[in-house]
């Protein structure tokens, strides 16, 4: 229904250096869907469309898919890599599968967020990159990570301006808005990197 897009997404899970990081903005998608391992992922909860989420982990300098979280398929739950799928009974997912650690392939750029600054929520969509305290960018080669860029520094700069009244925080209008929130393109949320 039309109302759909304003249910806040159960957002995908980024591990890094034992922190969960929540995504800003990618360059690509990341090549990874249940429908490849014969999953069929029905959504029972509107705060997940997709029926699934996915927690990723960057161990070894790898890009894994670490934990896949999976509403009632019709499919049943075969094996994926090796590992059963657990029943969880939660509320958006059925299903788990702990510890899958798929290997990626993924090729491109993730900025990532940790410690969430409650002041700048946003109530639908992503959130912006300087409401968070630690904000990184990896840069990966075919699921392997090859560089950090920290931009913790610069988004601190940028929330002193904008508490200072020297930035506006807030968008021109309202559709630009609602298009940018739910947004990953780099442009559109990291414009201050480049």
């Amino acid at each position: 229904g039309g109302d759909s897009i304003m249910t806040a997404q159960v957002p995908d899970k980024y591990e890094y250096e034992g922190k969960e990081y929540s995504i800003i903005a990618m360059s690509d998608d990341i090549e990874f869907s249940p429908e490849q391992y014969g999953l069929e992922p029905q959504y029972i909860c509107t705060a997940c469309w997709r029926g699934y989420a996915v927690k990723y982990a960057i161990e070894d300098e790898k890009l894994l898919v670490k934990n896949l979280f999976v509403s009632d398929s019709s499919s049943g739950f075969p094996n994926i890599n090796g590992i059963e799928a657990e029943s969880i009974g939660d509320i958006i997912f059925s299903h788990m599968y702990r510890n899958i650690n798929l290997q990626t392939e993924y090729t491109g750029k993730i900025v990532m967020g940790n410690g969430f600054i409650r002041d700048y929520y946003i109530h639908m969509g992503f959130q912006r990159a300087w409401a968070y305290e630690k904000v990184i960018e990896l840069i990966f080669e075919k699921g392997v990570l090859v560089n950090v860029i920290d931009h913790s520094e610069k988004v601190k700069a940028i929330r002193a301006e904008i508490e200072a009244g020297t930035r506006e925080a807030k968008e021109d209008s309202i559709p630009t808005f609602v298009d940018k929130s739910f947004s990953l393109a780099m442009e559109d949320k990291t414009w201050w990197i480049y």
